[in-house]
């Protein structure tokens, strides 16, 4: 298999050092904790962008992400990489499957099976019909399946968003179908028919070692609010919904971790009346907000109030107000790995990869940020957590036009340490 030599850097200087950062020319270096490569996943010269990141038992690492040509926006098709060595090197991006008349319109996600095949599940449309198509294909001994088709839908259905989750040889997979979340699985080698759980978006699916089925999503309720839903029977039937945002937010994005049977939620989310207002944008600020259930989570009372969980700025990019999407997980003292886009007030015209280990016990957090030239902008983290070791690829995006944009996926490695420096969490507000 052929890799790519990524240009890993580090310098010497104290790890306690949060932010440390420094810039070469035009090639990104970093100080511990930090190790970020120079050279893209993604084939250079290409427009790749919405990475998706998984890691198997073995510790290999797989990434997902739509990629093109830098002549066309809509010439884009599948495609993946992987590291068996920690994120060092990555394997020349191969392409999952071809469709001359379509492409594809959101990420593709990936998960793991204990085996070590990698599934996958994506959407495409088609440039003649405008039809949607949501594909599911596996990678086993280092091939790519056929695609299996999930679900169709004709124009003017808008499909999109598709998550993956994996369980003892069962395949689950949410998707979001005009502003409705549909459903489906894989069990015994067939799928099942879809079905729609909700008038809402933006699912993000997860199953935790008793098989418990667990969803979050956003629903549209004059604003769009962060809600939750599990299933018990394979997604057969699905609990009452349990709202986790305050009626005064606007939740934009949304994305969750489980800690054994317990669950974790991140969402971006702005304040619909007195929030603070982007002074490029002039729209509201959106904060990264959390909030966790530690049992019997179809009960509204176990569910923590909502937190603020950094004091950093972060929302809509001034631009094209790219959504700040949040990634989770959870480490070995229990503590949230939370990391998401978002602007600096020292530098609010480029997008930075922000993020915080968050204490829920106490309430308290320690700050990191990718460290960059503020040459580049840095959007759509996708996180996984191992052994000490958090492991990221993200979206590096330069210029403000389509005719000077570049977009890569690119690995940042961060050597975590949470627990010798916190800061206090401050909320925006009062809520």
């Amino acid at each position: 298999m052929l890799f790519v030599l990524l240009g890993l850097v580090a310098l010497t200087v104290d790890r306690n050092l949060v932010d440390a950062e420094v810039a070469l020319s035009e090639t990104q270096v970093s100080a511990p904790p930090w190790t970020l490569n120079t050279s893209p996943i993604s084939t250079s010269g290409q427009k790749a962008s919405v990475p998706s990141l998984a890691i198997g038992a073995d510790g290999t690492l797989h990434t997902a992400f739509k990629q093109g040509t830098i002549l066309s926006a809509t010439a884009n098709e599948a495609y993946y990489s992987t590291s068996t060595n920690g994120g060092t090197t990555w394997s020349t991006p191969e392409r999952i499957f071809l469709d001359p008349f379509s492409f594809v319109v959101d990420k593709v996600d990936i998960a793991v099976s204990d085996n070590g095949d990698v599934h996958a599940s994506w959407v495409e449309k088609n440039n003649s019909s405008l039809g949607y198509t949501l594909y599911y294909a596996v990678r086993s001994s280092g091939t790519w399946s056929d695609p299996e088709i999930i679900e169709q839908a004709a124009s003017p259905s808008v499909m999109d968003q598709p998550s993956l989750a994996i369980s003892s040889g069962k395949i689950f997979v949410t998707w979001s179908n005009t502003s409705r979340i549909r459903f489906a699985s894989k069990i015994n080698g067939t799928w099942s028919t879809p079905i729609e759980i909700g008038r809402s978006e933006l699912p993000e699916i997860a199953v935790d070692s008793t098989g418990m089925l667990h969803l979050v999503y956003l629903e549209s309720r004059d604003t769009l609010a962060a809600r939750y839903s599990q299933s018990s029977d394979d997604g057969v039937t699905w609990s009452n919904d349990i709202g986790l945002s305050v009626s005064n937010k606007d939740v934009k994005d949304i994305d969750l971790a489980l800690d054994g049977t317990e669950v974790h939620v991140v969402y971006g989310a702005s304040l619909v009346l007195g929030g603070s207002i982007d002074p490029i944008s002039s729209t509201p600020v959106i904060d990264p907000y959390y909030t966790r259930c530690p049992a019997n989570c179809t009960s509204a009372a176990n569910w923590t109030s909502e937190v603020t969980a950094t004091t950093v700025q972060s929302g809509n990019a001034p631009a094209d107000a790219i959504l700040l999407v949040p990634s989770i997980k959870i480490i070995d003292q229990g503590e949230a790995m939370i990391f998401y886009h978002g602007v600096l007030s020292e530098n609010i015209n480029f997008e930075q990869v922000l993020g915080v280990c968050f204490q829920p016990g106490n309430l308290s957090s320690k700050k990191y940020k990718l460290p960059t030239s503020f040459t580049e902008r840095m959007v759509k983290p996708q996180i996984e957590y191992v052994n000490g070791t958090m492991h990221m690829v993200y979206e590096q995006v330069r210029g403000q036009t389509a005719s000077t944009d570049f977009q890569e996926i690119h690995y940042a490695r961060l050597d975590v340490s949470c627990y010798d420096q916190y800061f206090p969490v401050i909320s925006r507000d009062s809520s």
